[in-house]
């Protein structure tokens, strides 16, 4: 299996913050106090394109959700408390940031970005799960491929995310989504056949995280928009 690039180290403001509340169920409830603290934590949008996609992506590899507040909180997107509009990231807003999307690039990096640290969560629980099944004495070599798979397409988004940071080109902030759509696709994949039915076992994390990353693509994704948007920008 070929290593993952250097896992992202999340900001030091933000562990006391992330760490309590990623492992509650959801719907995810975040105090006024716990808001601001992550907000205050990312860098400012579009002043420091990389820190920003970096800092949310490792945000979202342990909480979609929080990693979505923060950047809505950073980015003036306004947004409700408690809302349950979806099956997934229930109690984050998120009918809120699809309207803000209009805010403009940084907004769309950070929807980007919490995608890739769901492919990357689930890489980890993957990889989690294949040493689990090892030192059980049940080693599952049947899926280390897939997970090789998606650790590779996972490690690919990380990339065009960070050249879309760095050159602020449309076209580049747009291939990037597509290719991570398809990249967190497969990451679930590779967890549930890693993991087998405990991948399906509700409210789990795992559970959580599938539902979770779903709903993000869906909602949040723009996978038409996108690709309509690349098309156009692409010579023809």
């Amino acid at each position: 299996m070929a290593p993952p690039l250097p896992a992202v180290p999340m900001p030091s403001g933000l562990r006391d913050v992330v760490a309590p509340a990623a492992s509650r169920s959801t719907p995810l409830a975040l105090s006024d106090e716990t808001r601001r603290a992550a907000a205050a934590a990312l860098p400012p949008p579009g002043d420091q394109a990389i820190g920003w996609v970096v800092a949310i992506e490792s945000v979202a590899a342990a909480c979609q959700g929080i990693a979505l507040v923060a950047a809505a909180d950073a980015s003036s997107i306004r947004t409700s408390v408690g809302a349950s509009q979806w099956s997934g990231c229930r109690g984050v807003d998120l009918d809120a940031m699809r309207a803000g999307a209009r805010v403009g690039q940084s907004w769309q990096l950070a929807v980007t970005a919490t995608l890739v640290g769901a492919g990357r969560a689930a890489v980890d629980a993957a990889i989690a799960a294949l040493r689990a099944a090892r030192e059980s004495g049940t080693p599952n070599p049947a899926a280390q491929p897939a997970v090789a798979d998606a650790a590779t397409a996972v490690d690919g988004s990380r990339l065009l995310l960070w050249e879309a940071a760095t050159t602020g080109a449309a076209a580049a902030g747009h291939l990037a989504r597509l290719h991570v759509l398809d990249a967190v696709a497969t990451a679930l994949s590779a967890v549930e056949e890693a993991a087998g039915p405990d991948a399906f076992r509700a409210g789990t994390a795992l559970d959580r995280l599938r539902r979770d990353a779903v709903t993000v693509a869906t909602v949040l994704g723009g996978a038409a928009d996108a690709r309509e948007a690349l098309g156009a920008r692409l010579p023809s």
